[in-house]
């Protein structure tokens, strides 16, 4: 069972993007994007939003499977901490670090938790470079939009 299996489950009914086919693997940005042809600019516009609402999703549930597994190490570490002595001068990471050398479920979760971070950490790079590329495609766009109004004679 994956990460998001019950979390995907919890969302229902709503539509959530598919993986894209359009780009497979590493792909190569344009460095230059005046070169492109029309078609060419359209496709990388499509591509890169595709991916884009594809890396939201999995940011999504990665943000909701952190949630459920923060609540649940939460709650494990507040049961564990009230067995443990408080004497003055212990930390609270010492305290943390005696809970959970108490509780082998409490180091899972912990792990778990990290990795849910981690994980929701690269979906929102990878959403951050989708939107940035698909802002330089779009502003290509615009400056040959631009360019077609300045080019076309003005009707009186």
């Amino acid at each position: 069972m994956g990460l998001y299996d019950n979390i995907a489950t919890k969302v229902g009914d709503v539509a959530l993007p598919m993986k894209p086919e359009a780009i497979k693997g590493e792909y190569l940005f344009p460095e230059d994007p005046t070169s492109l042809s029309s078609d060419e600019v359209g496709k990388w516009m499509f591509s890169l939003a595709a991916w884009n609402g594809y890396a939201l999703r999995n940011l999504a549930l990665a943000d909701l499977a952190s949630s459920e597994i923060r609540s649940a190490y939460i709650t494990l570490l507040q049961i564990g901490l009230a067995g443990i002595e408080k004497t003055k001068g212990k930390t609270k990471v010492q305290m943390e670090a005696e809970a959970m050398a108490a509780n082998v479920e409490l180091v899972k979760i912990k792990e778990r938790l990290d990795e849910a971070s981690a994980e929701a950490g690269i979906w929102s790079r990878l959403h951050e470079i989708y939107e940035a590329q698909g802002a330089v495609i779009s502003r290509e766009i615009s400056r040959r939009l631009s360019e077609l109004r300045m080019e076309r004679p003005v009707v009186s």
